[in-house]
């Protein structure tokens, strides 16, 4: 069954964030990454990256959760 991540980050800068989260595309995509949406919020003060993410499994998500819990996923 298909299941989805919903990420809301507050970041200092969505640049360095989304350069991050860009270079994960590939080991998301092996552990089961369908693809997704993300946003950009800012309010002048605070900065918000929102990931939607898809994912083949709950498993899978779950397993690469575990592998990156001190990492931008």
């Amino acid at each position: 069954m298909t299941v989805y991540l919903l990420g809301i980050h507050l970041v200092e800068s969505y640049e360095t964030w989304e350069e991050v989260f860009n270079s994960r595309v590939e080991a998301r995509r092996l552990a089961g990454c369908l693809g997704g949406t993300i946003y950009h919020e800012s309010d002048g003060k605070t900065q918000r990256a929102i990931a939607l993410l898809k994912w083949d499994n709950r498993k899978n998500l779950e397993d690469f959760l575990e592998t990156v819990k001190t990492k931008p996923f």
